[in-house]
């Protein structure tokens, strides 16, 4: 079902954009703009269901069907602590990269490569 309206969705925005940009490109008549939009929709519409109704896409539905119902989900409390190692990890290295940025920038700073002063010096 998801497929079908991404599908839909995405069909939609294409003849949308037909009838927008073809009289920009030198269609001059609506009728011609709306018999050029109709086709595209007809056609669009056979190959999606084409598309979606090959044996192949079927099996590798059933595939993955068959194959989360053997994922071992995680529980609540498992996916809070490592939510929460995540994100302590995320805040350490970003102090960790700031300071080692700063150093670089004091470092360029005081050997005359950088001739702004880091945030810290009055200069």
């Amino acid at each position: 079902m998801g497929t079908a309206g991404a599908a839909a969705l995405i069909g939609g925005l294409i003849i949308y954009n037909l009838f927008q940009y073809l009289p920009t490109l030198g269609v001059e008549t609506r009728k011609t703009v709306t018999i050029v939009a109709a086709v595209f929709g007809v056609v669009y519409v056979l190959f999606v269901y084409w598309l979606m109704n090959r044996s192949t896409n079927a099996e590798f539905m059933i595939a993955t069907d068959s194959e989360m119902k053997k994922v071992n989900w995680t529980s609540r409390k498992e996916l809070i602590g490592s939510t929460r190692v995540v994100v302590v990890f995320m805040i350490l290295i970003a102090i960790i990269l700031f300071v080692i940025d700063v150093l670089f920038q004091t470092f360029f700073y005081m050997i005359d490569v950088l001739k702004v002063p880091p945030f810290f010096i009055k200069g």
